[in-house]
């Protein structure tokens, strides 16, 4: 606040300070003006006493610039320096000046008394112009004493200055408008500025805005007191190269896949959440959102908005403990009823009747989705409290899809759906977690399938690019796509179909099986191994998931398994209804 109120004091200082420097310039041109022509009428016309006392006027228009200089009173010494003008044009008038030109001299008076006092003094002044013309004009016709200009030519001159005098006051008048209309707009702007500042600084988000290179021009006490640094350490510095940011590891982010970095760069806004390393050294979770401003379409600087999430995390942490401990709890009785429930399929126990079968099947399916359903909540469990083990190795990620593909297909056979399969023959070996690229190929393919007419067609497409980047400073990535002629994605669901448990309009009653978890796990995923997943749809016409790995692979995390394929809950040997028929 303190330097708002240096501020202040500056701009109010700013007229005064002009005015200043045009007393002092028309003081020069009067000094100048009165000693030159002073020397050229004693030199050249032997005008003894119109030259000396030009001269002598020019002196105390000097000594009035001086005493200005030292006392900075503006208004006495612009009065002098105008009422010595106005003398030396009487002057002018009865003596005539050089060769009959002083009369000339009469057009710089309105400009000097409006620009040096302003609309209402210069109307006192000119008054006072026109006053003493007049009445050297009056003395000179009652032949008081002789001048060198006859009544026309003074006439003329009169109204001649009566006319710029008009024009002039009109300029001085709607400067003055102009003028009162900047002071109370940059007042008003002022008073906006405040109430923004103290907004700013009293919302419970931290914000912090930089300039175009992402140097620091403002920081509210809510960031001060979440990032643990003061502002005084940060402004006009790089925000990156002193605050730093941390991944779930701990291990520092690079400036360039920062969220403030990346707005700035790209012109789009940025969000991530992650840790930030305070000045005593601790470290706190952020949910951190990079807003680039951009004006006539040039980015001018960013707004970071910095939040709290501990009291988050905690709760999520409690809540997947106790989703966790649960789903382990339910695997006992799961895996106890798909063996008994194979165990009587099979005809371990005795011949089963059709209806019997027809019944023990569906306890064998409710429970496998039962079984799935556990898993999926696991893996959500083991994201959100960060502790899936993620083990990278080479391995032919297109053997691993072939093996995926003929288990949906055998999964869904009654749909008699043609999948189409096309594979980069010079993929390249990279390091990822086979777990996950199954898990995120079963869902993918799983949708697909599910929500695709009986006799459509699923497209897979596994490749390598070098141009589609999940970041500028990333190698590349591999691409895996999957494409249906199914139900579509509505747009109204667009914005919401990576929410967790949440299951599209068109589909619900088409398909009351799913869980609505399986394009969550993806996304989770794939956040949580640095990859990405889009899509687009229409609806009736089929949807296209494109999802990018990069090239440079994951990196490991330990963690505690528990990721499980489909049978390793329950067992998938058993016999199904159609097995049996077979």
């Amino acid at each position: 606040m303190l330097s708002g109120g240096l501020s202040e004091t500056n701009k109010s200082t700013q007229p005064s300070e002009r005015l200043l420097y045009v007393v002092r310039v028309y003081s020069i041109l009067a000094f100048l003006s009165l000693i030159t022509f002073g020397t050229l009428h004693i030199v050249a016309d032997r005008n003894f006493t119109v030259g000396y006392l030009e001269v002598a006027g020019g002196l105390v228009v000097l000594l009035n610039l001086t005493i200005l200089s030292l006392t900075r009173k503006i208004v006495v010494a612009k009065n002098i320096l105008l009422f010595i003008i106005l003398s030396f044009l009487v002057l002018m008038l009865t003596s005539g000046g050089t060769q009959d030109t002083g009369i000339f001299w009469f057009f710089v008076f309105p400009i000097t008394a409006f620009f040096l006092s302003g609309k209402r003094q210069g109307i006192w002044w000119m008054a006072a112009f026109f006053l003493s013309m007049l009445s050297v004009w009056a003395f000179a016709a009652n032949h008081v004493f002789e001048i060198p200009y006859d009544s026309i030519t003074i006439r003329q001159a009169l109204i001649s200055v009566l006319v710029v005098t008009f024009g002039i006051y009109a300029y001085q008048q709607s400067r003055e408008r102009l003028v009162g209309q900047g002071v109370e707009s940059r007042k008003a702007l002022r008073n906006e500025k405040v109430q923004a500042e103290v907004i700013l600084q009293h919302i419970d988000e931290g914000i912090v805005t930089t300039d175009p290179a992402g140097s620091v021009l403002f920081m509210n006490q809510a960031a001060e007191k979440l990032l643990g640094w003061d502002a005084s350490d940060l402004f006009g510095k790089k925000f990156v190269d002193i605050v730093p940011m941390l991944d779930q590891e701990g291990v520092p982010i690079s400036p360039e896949s920062r969220p403030l970095r990346q707005s700035l760069l790209t012109g789009m806004p940025s969000t991530t959440i992650a840790n930030y390393r305070r000045k005593d050294g601790s470290a706190i979770p952020v949910s951190v959102a990079s807003m680039p401003v951009t004006i006539d379409d040039k980015v001018v600087g960013s707004i970071d908005t910095f939040r709290d999430i501990s009291e988050e995390r905690s709760v999520v942490r409690t809540k997947s403990e106790f989703v966790t401990l649960a789903s382990h709890q339910l695997r006992t009785p799961i895996s106890a009823i798909s063996w008994l429930s194979e165990l009587l399929l099979n005809g371990d126990a005795g011949k089963l009747s059709n209806e019997q079968r027809e019944h023990i099947d569906s306890i064998y399916q409710s429970n496998r989705r039962m079984a799935e359903l556990v898993n999926q909540m696991l893996i959500v469990s083991s994201l959100d409290l960060n502790t899936m083990p993620i083990v990278p190795q080479k391995f032919d990620i297109s053997k691993v899809a072939i093996n995926i593909v003929k288990e949906q297909q055998a999964a869904h056979k009654a749909k008699k759906m043609q999948v189409t399969e096309h594979y980069d023959t010079a993929l390249p070996g990279v390091l990822f977690d086979i777990d996950v690229i199954k898990l995120v190929l079963r869902n993918l393919l799983s949708n697909a399938i599910k929500y695709t007419p009986k006799g459509g067609q699923v497209i897979l497409r596994i490749t390598s690019s070098h141009e589609e980047k999940i970041r500028s400073s990333s190698l590349g990535s591999v691409v895996i796509s999957v494409s249906d002629t199914g139900f579509g994605i509505p747009e109204a669901s667009t914005s919401k179909i990576f929410t967790k448990f949440y299951r599209a309009e068109n589909i619900r009653h088409k398909d009351t099986d799913g869980t609505g978890l399986g394009l969550y796990v993806v996304k989770s995923l794939l956040d949580y191994v640095g990859g990405s997943i889009s899509f687009a749809s229409r609806e009736g016409r089929g949807t296209t998931f494109t999802v990018l790995l990069p090239l440079e692979g994951m990196q490991k995390r330990a963690g505690s398994k528990n990721i499980d394929t489909p049978g390793e809950i329950g067992s998938s040997t058993a016999l199904t209804s159609e097995n049996k028929s077979e």
